[in-house]
């Protein structure tokens, strides 16, 4: 599992969308966390959906300091369980589903 973790110093920057963007097409995470994201939850759903991230805990900025926010894709099994202005506390059950194609791929080598 790919987990990318970076401080982005407000997520509503122009600047700060497009390198989230690039990291995550170089990277290809499962999951993000960002730190002081200093946005709204609805501001951060609709930047981190354009990207392929459409599950996600969020705790609120402190005025215009903080703001926390762990996303994650589809199929990944995370359960966030806690989330206050300094952390977000999550399970991670298991790595995304491997694809169809790789198992019968296995199978088929056997």
């Amino acid at each position: 599992m790919r987990i990318l973790s970076w401080n982005c110093r407000g997520l509503t920057r122009p600047s700060a969308v497009l390198s989230l963007k690039v990291k995550i097409r170089k990277h290809s995470p499962d999951a993000v966390f960002l730190s002081e994201t200093k946005t709204n939850p609805t501001t951060a759903c609709i930047i981190l959906n354009s990207v392929g991230f459409f599950l996600m805990a969020h705790a609120p900025p402190s005025g215009s300091k903080g703001g926390l926010l762990l996303a994650w894709r589809l199929g990944v099994k995370l359960e966030c369980f806690l989330t206050d202005v300094n952390k977000i506390n999550a399970w991670c059950y298991s790595d995304p589903p491997i694809p169809l194609d790789f198992i019968l791929h296995l199978w088929s080598s056997l």
